[in-house]
């Protein structure tokens, strides 16, 4: 095992790159990164490296990294700095030709690097491959398979019918992660190594950086999913998602949000029924995890270039479980950090606000009619 304390130079060339690079961010999961590695060292394809990034772990992570005894490994040790720095820092230092991530606590199929490897040397257009995952629990029990999980996400394809077929399939794969998102975590990516060159890194989220990332990457390039489950998604009370759930509320419709207003999608720009099955299937299945209202409070906040503070209460005043739910005043601090952030919203007139309303963009059920009557 290798230990470095720095980046290598970007101009240092290595002509015995592997063909995978594994990079696993780490944090305090001494219990699981044994299992996370070993998936990794145990692959049915050995050419890999596996880089670990410690970020900043106060546990006994590092000694089961060490432990292992395999020049493939990478260890790094970081600053406690989120895990989308940690990726980020892994992916700097990959020299692999296909990169793939893995969370600490989560584990791989033994084939799964093959069968990505496979379908991205058949088709070099392809940037990315995801596949189907189950859920286990803390002892490495299964506890839903993939097709109880599959039930849970809408198939656009049944609900618009023959409309799905004429469009672009990039954007039928944005349209089905606008209904939530089925790749579900970052442990799901296997891509080109030049991929995040063109898309960029992972931004600054802690709860939706592997959703941004998806969203984006679908936008632009070519993805594929294979429903075979060739991934292990450990599900215990210390994953991150279930740590704060107003605050990942929040983050969700920030991170929408920015992803609608910055990203066209071309269906949402035609003139026949395909526009009409794509709005109807957005109307219907837009996934917003508990987060419209607090979209529409972002909203709210710029279209008239200042905090709309007292809007808050009226979004929540019919609804007494969102009450409970959302953290009000961390809501009140994600408006204002909206709008002091503002580039990327203020240049979002209020023309541009309703046509991006009237054509589909947001389309928040009942609320649309409330927030037209505001413009």
């Amino acid at each position: 095992m290798q230990n470095d304390t720095k980046d290598m130079p970007d101009t240092a060339i290595d002509t015995q790159a592997p063909r995978f690079s594994v990079v696993i961010p780490l944090y305090n999961h001494e219990r699981y990164v044994g299992e996370a590695i070993r998936s990794v060292l145990d692959q049915t394809e050995p050419d890999l490296e596996l880089i670990v990034v410690d970020d900043g772990s106060s546990d006994g992570s590092a000694a089961c990294v060490r432990a292992f005894d395999d020049p493939r490994i990478r260890y790094l040790h970081q600053p406690n700095s989120g895990t989308h720095a940690a990726l980020n820092h892994g992916l700097r230092l990959a020299r692999g030709k296909y990169v793939a991530v893995l969370n600490s606590d989560d584990v791989y199929a033994p084939e799964r690097l093959e069968t990505a490897g496979r379908l991205l040397d058949a088709d070099p257009g392809l940037a990315a491959v995801f596949s189907g995952y189950d859920f286990i629990d803390q002892y490495s029990a299964p506890i839903r398979n993939p097709a109880e999980i599959a039930c849970h996400f809408p198939d656009p394809a049944k609900v618009m019918d023959a409309a799905f077929d004429r469009i672009d399939p990039r954007e039928r794969m944005v349209l089905r992660l606008l209904g939530g998102n089925f790749f579900h975590t970052s442990s799901n990516l296997i891509c080109r190594r030049e991929v995040f060159e063109e898309v960029g890194p992972f931004a600054p989220y802690r709860y939706v950086h592997d959703y941004d990332l998806f969203l984006r990457l679908a936008h632009r390039h070519p993805v594929h999913f294979d429903p075979t489950p060739l991934l292990h998604y450990r599900y215990h009370l210390d994953n991150t998602l279930c740590r704060k759930p107003a605050a990942s509320v929040l983050e969700t419709a920030r991170m929408l949000a920015h992803f609608l207003f910055t990203h066209r999608l071309a269906v949402l720009d035609r003139r026949d029924e395909v526009f009409i099955a794509a709005t109807h299937y957005l109307y219907r299945c837009l996934r917003l995890y508990g987060a419209d209202r607090v979209l529409l409070a972002m909203l709210l906040a710029d279209v008239n270039g200042r905090a709309r503070d007292d809007a808050i209460p009226d979004l929540f005043a019919a609804d007494a479980d969102a009450e409970a739910f959302i953290d009000r005043q961390l809501l009140r601090e994600h408006v204002y950090e909206v709008h002091e952030r503002g580039p990327a919203w203020r240049q979002w007139n209020l023309p541009r606000i309703r046509r991006i309303l009237t054509r589909g963009f947001i389309i928040l059920m009942h609320w649309l009619r409330g927030l037209r009557n505001v413009l």
